[in-house]
């Protein structure tokens, strides 16, 4: 077999369109709208379940499917609410129940739902909208539709222009209607991109074939299929197939003839006798050679249409249809992107126990979430939000220190970040902690910075985040990994880099710059280009089992934080065998903040009075302001921003006293000194995150 993939502009421009702004709620919800519409209550019933997992509640879901009788009629309204309360007899803990019902004052006022509906519908039409030709429907509209339904507070307007294109992709018939609710969609405050980012979803992932290629009648070919199957002629020799979900044609062979078949709609399947099944999506393009013995057909989730014809076409060619594909095999089949959720989902195996070196506050909500980076790589984190918010918030992602993991102190720093009524993520870098990743402590600066970058991604598309005001705030060597993304990120408004260490300085220099020159680094290169080849995952071990007394004061905290109960943590390097000896090779020959004097966004340096790495921060802030800095080898130009760059230094704190705000006695006993500024840190995002 030759297979070709190839994105036709002509295909693409019906089929696809790339997805960046649809979040995994929404989509849920317009998937459980668009199966509702067609009344298809088998596949609605895994879609009920996606939807519930991916944040959709239980309430949202009742909301939508009530709204849609007005688009569907009672009797798929009502087959739809069964389905749900099926579902919900085996309810899962992590579903969530949403917002309390309560009776919409509108109800009991036929004058204010009337009003209502009227605002409700101008807003969605852009203009006033009456009816006059039917009377009784313009009244129906106002009223009840935009009135007694849009009172609901289950749902906002822009969700409900949401499920309802979803709805109308479904059906057949109503493309007028599709397409003003798809600018209504507009107008009730969702973007143009994302509307058409939802028509063209809906299409690849086969819940709707409102494509631009005509299903046609049903197939004469149809004993040759398992279940239904469509074929229209499109001319010049190419006909279209339309595969309703879990349809599929027999075994057959094309004798003396080359079939070409390309995907324009949903998800299917092709495969050939012997092979590994290969999956299509639109776009895929895949030349059959004669002779060769195979089927091709929709995925059992999805409908698939795709383009077919013969080439290289020889005297005496004929079609051999041979024994069907049985259900025993065709049910085996999975999708490329369920097997590598799946997964993803078994080599990460998070913990759901609370295992923090912290108490969880009373004051914020906090769940577990996974999402991926452009290497390919899914971390874990830790999500937390303050109780009984209701509006969109900003938003803060957290790492740090390096070596350490988010149960230590980048998750209290989330936690107190969204008591203060911030969303924040407490993340696990690439190959540390829970994150995904192999070898095990492995760093480099464009992972580590990218994994900040991801984290921005993910709170970008979080229904309740506003993605203009997303700030970051990095710990000890994370502290100038968060520089680095500030610099790389224009999207991160507000950057906080706290007990900072330049992990490319340190690397290279050692602590002090105390061997800062060219021999000592060659040393340092040979031993570590001769450890890859002695022992590649050699550990080099963490923080100090036993301190000697004359050790500097910054070994006794570290002892002190990580091998104590104030902050040990079994998934932690620090606590425990470190990174690999060759793992953070990488920073050794790198010095990553050379951009940060071009940083626009606000940042704040923070470092105790009488931190060891106090000089980190300094120079760092210096050289982002002015451009030139002690210990810095390269110049470079002023700050075109400088008055919103600040440097805060804490009277009296060590560098480990910002890990957790300090204690007056060892192993966190005592008084605790409170020596992180929370409130400050607070304000600083509010007056910048705008």
């Amino acid at each position: 077999m030759q297979r070709i993939v190839l994105f036709l502009i002509a295909i693409l421009t019906m089929s696809t369109i790339d997805a960046n702004t649809l979040t995994e709620r929404q989509k849920g919800l317009a998937a459980c709208a668009c199966l509702m519409a067609q009344g298809d209550m088998n596949r609605l019933e895994p879609a009920v379940r996606m939807a519930l997992d991916k944040g959709v509640t239980i309430n949202e879901l009742k909301e939508a499917f009530s709204q849609l009788y007005a688009y569907t009629g009672f009797p798929r309204s009502l087959n739809a609410l069964g389905v749900l309360n099926k579902v919900l007899e085996n309810k899962q803990s992590d579903w969530q129940e949403g917002k309390p019902w309560k009776r919409p004052a509108e109800w009991d006022d036929a004058k204010k739902a009337y009003e209502l509906g009227t605002k409700n519908q101008t807003q969605l039409s852009g203009k006033p909208f009456n009816y006059t030709f039917c009377p009784q429907d313009d009244y129906y509209l106002k009223s009840h539709l935009f009135g007694d339904i849009f009172a609901g507070d289950q749902l906002s307007a822009a969700d409900r222009e949401i499920v309802t294109v979803a709805a109308l992709s479904g059906l057949e018939g109503v493309a007028p209607q599709l397409a003003a609710h798809k600018q209504g969609a507009v107008n009730m405050g969702n973007s143009k991109q994302l509307v058409d980012e939802l028509s063209a979803w809906l299409c690849n992932e086969g819940y709707t074939l409102s494509t631009k290629w005509s299903k046609g009648e049903p197939n004469p070919y149809g004993k040759y299929f398992i279940g239904q199957s469509y074929l229209a002629d499109v001319g010049g020799g190419v006909m279209n197939v339309t595969f309703e979900p879990g349809c599929r044609n027999n075994w057959h062979i094309h004798h003396k003839q080359v079939q070409v078949l390309i995907c324009v709609a949903g998800r299917g399947w092709y495969q050939e006798w012997g092979k590994a099944p290969v999956e299509m999506t639109p776009g895929t393009v895949i030349a059959i050679p004669a002779e060769v013995k195979h089927w091709h057909g929709a995925q059992k989730d999805s409908w698939f249409q795709h383009l077919t014809y013969h080439k290289d076409v020889q005297e005496g060619a004929s079609n051999e249809w041979c024994e069907p594909v049985d259900d025993a095999t065709y049910q085996l089949l999975t999708s490329n992107k369920q097997t590598t959720d799946e997964n993803m989902k078994q080599e990460l195996n998070l913990t759901q126990e609370w295992d923090k070196v912290f108490p969880l506050s009373e004051k914020v909500n906090h769940k577990k979430v996974t999402f991926e980076t452009q290497y390919g790589l899914t971390l874990a984190a830790d999500l937390y939000t303050p109780k009984d918010a209701k509006e969109k918030l900003p938003a803060i992602a957290v790492s740090g220190p390096f070596g350490a993991v988010k149960e230590q102190c980048s998750g209290l720093y989330a936690m107190k970040m969204a008591e203060r009524g911030f969303v924040a993520l407490a993340f696990d870098p690439s190959y540390t902690g829970e994150s995904s990743g192999e070898p095990r402590r492995t760093a480099s600066p464009d992972i580590n910075t990218e994994d900040f970058m991801a984290a921005v991604d993910f709170l970008s598309k979080q229904d309740n985040v506003d993605a203009e005001k997303i700030g970051i705030i990095g710990i000890c060597g994370w502290g100038g990994i968060a520089l680095n993304a500030a610099a790389a990120d224009t999207r991160i408004k507000a950057t906080v880099a706290s007990t900072m260490y330049d992990m490319t300085r340190v690397s290279g220099n050692d602590y002090n710059d105390a061997f800062d020159n060219e021999q000592w680094r060659h040393r340092n290169r040979e031993n570590l280009s001769k450890q890859r080849l002695a022992d590649p995952n050699a550990m080099a071990g963490g923080v100090l089992d036993t301190v000697p007394p004359q050790a500097p004061r910054f070994v006794h905290d570290y002892f002190d934080y990580y091998k104590t109960e104030r902050g040990y943590h079994k998934r932690s390097g620090n606590s425990n065998d470190g990174w690999r000896v060759i793992g953070t090779q990488a920073y050794a020959n790198s010095r990553f903040l050379y951009y940060i004097n071009e940083i626009h966004s606000a940042v704040l340096v923070m470092h105790g009075a009488d931190a060891h790495s106090r000089y980190f921060g300094e120079a760092a802030y210096h050289y982002m302001v002015e451009g030139k800095a002690e210990g810095y080898k390269f110049v470079g130009e002023p700050n075109p921003n400088p008055e919103n760059k600040q440097l805060l230094i804490i009277p009296d704190a060590s560098h480990c006293d910002l890990y957790d705000g300090g204690y007056e006695e060892k192993a966190g006993k005592g008084q605790p000194k409170n020596m992180i500024p929370w409130d400050s840190l607070a304000d600083f995002f509010k007056k910048n995150l705008k």
